[in-house]
Formats: structure tokens, sequence, C-alpha cells
């Protein structure tokens, strides 16, 4: 989780961000995830325009975690 209250979180996955620091996180990809832009989306991809190299992305997807 990053430092801003409003930032993209997740419980398992990959925050990124466009700037130096770690403070305002607002891209995504993981499981029980949320914040930044799409808070509905709690499993997939959620990237900001600026921050990825293919564009804005807003992928939801249906995840398993199996544990044994």
């Amino acid at each position: 989780m990053c430092s801003d209250s409003g930032s993209s979180k997740a419980r398992i996955g990959i925050l990124g961000n466009d700037q130096n620091d770690c403070i305002t996180c607002d891209s995504r990809l993981g499981f029980g995830a949320g914040g930044y832009h799409d808070d509905s989306n709690t499993c997939g991809n959620e990237g900001h325009p600026t921050a990825g190299d293919n564009g804005e992305k807003h992928i939801k997807t249906m995840g398993y975690i199996l544990v044994q």
C-alpha cells in the first residue's frame, strides 16, 4: 500500500507509480486490489494512462488462490 490514503492498494500484487516516489501509486496488478481509478476492480489490472507503456487499462478478471 502506498503512503497516500486514496492511492492504489493490493493484498497480493504489484503497485506501480510513474513518479520518483512511492506516495501516490496509480497502477496495480493483483488480488484484493482497490483504490485509485476503479475501486470496484478487485482482481486484475488497473493502469493510469501516463504510467503504462500501453495506455490506460481497466482489465477485470476472476482469480483463484489455491492453498494446500
